[in-house]
């Protein structure tokens, strides 16, 4: 978690080293039209760095006002998991509470469901890494 995008110590170095960088928002219009600048700005620096298909999006409550689908085309980036609006779970995780509800419930399927696909695309994105670095480099005389 590197934080809010834009304050005076947001860790670009550490996002720019990552296997996976997931801009995360909400799929309301004052989440998406925040997200919408950064995921441009990110999209370039991770184009320009030559990692651009390390820079994923989860999103958070998808269908609540937007679709999934919608999100992901206005901010230009692969959708990569979703959680579902769920703030009563989310609070109860947050203080450190424990029910059946917090391992077995909609928000905890889509958190195994999301930890899968971005342990994937990590996956992924090494392989690419390791394969890029062992090309053999073609020497002109």
């Amino acid at each position: 978690d590197a934080g809010r995008l834009g304050l005076v110590h947001t860790p670009l170095p550490l996002l720019e080293a990552a296997d996976v960088v997931l801009l995360t928002t909400r799929a309301t219009l004052p989440a998406i039209s925040a997200a919408r600048g950064w995921s441009r700005d990110l999209r370039e620096r991770f184009t320009a760095i030559g990692t651009a298909q390390h820079l994923g999006l989860l999103l958070i409550g998808p269908g609540h006002t937007f679709g999934a689908g919608e999100v992901k085309d206005v901010l230009g980036l692969p959708l990569v998991a979703t959680l579902p609006w769920d703030p009563r779970t989310a609070q109860a995780i947050h203080l450190g509470e424990s029910s059946r509800r917090l391992t077995r419930g909609p928000l905890a399927r889509a958190l195994h469901a999301g930890a899968a696909a971005v342990a994937q695309l990590a996956q992924e994105n090494r392989a690419r890494l390791v394969a890029d670095h062992a090309a053999p480099v073609k020497v002109h005389p």
